[in-house]
């Protein structure tokens, strides 16, 4: 009952961050330059055409490099950066479709930025954002790559049901 505790707390903790980190990183992405959305762009699709595998090992190897410790930390590290990827582009895709005069109307009617901000904006962007904590949550819950590589000696992986 312990690993499926610590996986629905990694889950929960990933999906938040992951959220949290492409709501950011789309609205940057929204008052962009062109050529700052193109590198953008680059570096979201390089996260997900990355097999999940060579992700896990470099990250692994980057962990190890800078004196990070393993642990739960670091698997939920790994699967936020991961998911994050998937997040933004739902998010994103929500965005694009976002008409910016409602944001103009509501500030021109006298709401305040972060008003205009939690009304309109992130009112508009709530079934991307949804739709983005869904299927962050599910893709780290299934996450046994990156989950595999992190946890270090204090954690082992894949404990069996079966074994001693």
């Amino acid at each position: 009952m312990a690993g499926l505790r610590t996986t629905m707390v990694v889950a929960l903790l990933s999906t938040l961050l992951s959220v949290v980190l492409a709501v950011t990183a789309v609205l940057w992405w929204r008052h962009a330059p062109v050529a700052a959305r193109r590198v953008f762009d680059a570096f979201v699709y390089a996260r997900i055409i990355l097999p999940e595998a060579v992700f896990a090992i470099a990250l692994f190897f980057f962990f190890n490099r800078i004196g990070f410790s393993l642990g739960l930390t670091a698997i939920v590290i790994g699967h936020t950066v991961w998911n994050s990827a998937y997040a933004t582009l739902i998010i994103q895709a929500r965005m694009v479709g976002l008409d910016p005069a409602l944001d103009e109307a509501a500030a021109d009617l006298g709401a305040t930025p972060w008003r205009v901000f939690r009304r309109v904006t992130l009112a508009l962007l709530l079934p991307g954002i949804i739709a983005a904590a869904l299927l962050s949550f599910t893709f780290s819950f299934d996450d046994i790559v990156t989950s595999y590589f992190m946890p270090g000696a204090a954690h082992p992986p894949l404990r069996s049901c079966c074994s001693g």
